[in-house]
């Protein structure tokens, strides 16, 4: 979030961390479930970037989420299943990401230009708003276009070097 461990934000976060914390990790909600391992990946990442003291230890435990941190602390990570065709189909991000974790490549790209992000049957997308773009969108609960799928696409396929 930031780059100075000077910045307001910063106490802001120590203090709602305490909340958080279970032993020397922390825990709670990332899209309605507990991810411990991602979370604490997130915590230990802000902190080794503000160069800041660190005593959380990331869980050896399953955590579906904990693939989707790809850029650093791969080591930390308990196998499990894996995301789905239907997880590629509605929440394509998680598949990408996921990919980038894994260096694999199950991720959806279409040979449209148009659109070639999107998320379908998120539990709080309001789809009436698609209307203006096709009412297909609103019956088959699609919208587009989506920036964490864009994100995960575009940093997976510049570092294969994909845009040469």
């Amino acid at each position: 979030m930031v780059s100075d461990a000077k910045h307001p934000a910063v106490s802001i976060i120590f203090d709602s961390i305490t909340q958080f914390k279970k032993q020397n990790f922390i825990e709670g909600k990332t899209d309605y479930a507990l991810h411990p391992v991602f979370q604490t990946k997130w915590i230990k990442y802000g902190f080794k970037s503000l160069a800041l003291p660190d005593a959380y230890k990331i869980p050896q435990v399953y955590d579906s989420y904990s693939s989707l941190f790809w850029w650093d602390y791969k080591n930390y990570h308990t196998n499990g299943k894996q995301f789905d065709k239907n997880s590629s189909k509605y929440y394509p991000y998680l598949v990408w990401a996921e990919d980038h974790f894994f260096g694999e490549h199950k991720g959806i790209m279409t040979n449209r230009d148009y659109p070639l992000t999107w998320e379908s049957h998120a539990s709080d997308a309001d789809y009436k708003q698609m209307d203006i773009l096709g009412s297909n969108l609103v019956k088959e609960k699609i919208c587009l276009t989506h920036t964490w799928h864009a994100a995960e696409m575009f940093l997976y396929l510049q570092e294969k070097n994909a845009f040469r």
